[in-house]
């Protein structure tokens, strides 16, 4: 719902599509209830459902360049 509102508008920190991705921008995917889903990059936890250290450092690195061209446009 929240893609749906605010991607065309890219100032949505999409969370969910970072943890899904690799580095090479490659998305994993799941199924549930017949429908195919994003879900947490295996490669990014060690338990199915938590972020590893790989996937902090991943995602972490991702916010400033988000906060950086939002600040750009609002100015």
């Amino acid at each position: 719902m929240l893609r749906h509102k605010y991607d065309a508008k890219e100032s949505l920190f999409d969370l969910a599509r970072l943890e899904s991705q690799t580095p090479k921008e490659l998305e994993y995917h799941a199924r549930y209830r017949g429908t195919r889903i994003r879900a947490l990059h295996p490669a990014y936890t060690v338990d199915g459902g938590h972020l590893n250290m790989n996937g902090t450092t991943a995602l972490a690195s991702e916010l400033p360049d988000f906060l950086t061209v939002q600040i750009n446009k609002a100015s």
